[in-house]
């Protein structure tokens, strides 16, 4: 089994999370800060390790390395979608048209 890995610095602040939705979307198991922006586009698929618990975050990231059912397939089974500028903006809209 190959396992991917991708590793950020650690940060309590980041921009909207084109990585985040570039793993998703590739299929790959991902681990984030416990930010709203994440919340909001990872969709409920990752895991929100403290990011100051270095422990945590290594046991999160060896449960991914194991071959056998657990977090990193419980990841990949959920699916993600993408966001897409035609949803953005059908928001957007239905915002506008209540000014």
């Amino acid at each position: 089994m190959q396992t991917n890995l991708q590793v950020h610095g650690r940060c309590s602040f980041q921009g909207y999370g084109l990585q985040l939705i570039e793993a998703l979307d590739a299929g790959t198991p991902v681990s984030v800060s416990d930010l709203s922006v994440f919340q909001e586009i990872g969709q409920g698929i990752p895991r929100f390790p403290d990011p100051l618990d270095a422990p945590s975050w290594e046991k999160t990231i060896l449960s991914y390395a194991k071959k056998e059912d657990g977090p990193r397939e419980d990841q990949l089974k959920r699916g993600y979608r993408a966001p897409t500028w035609k949803a953005h903006f059908s928001k957007v809209e239905a915002r506008m048209g209540g000014l």
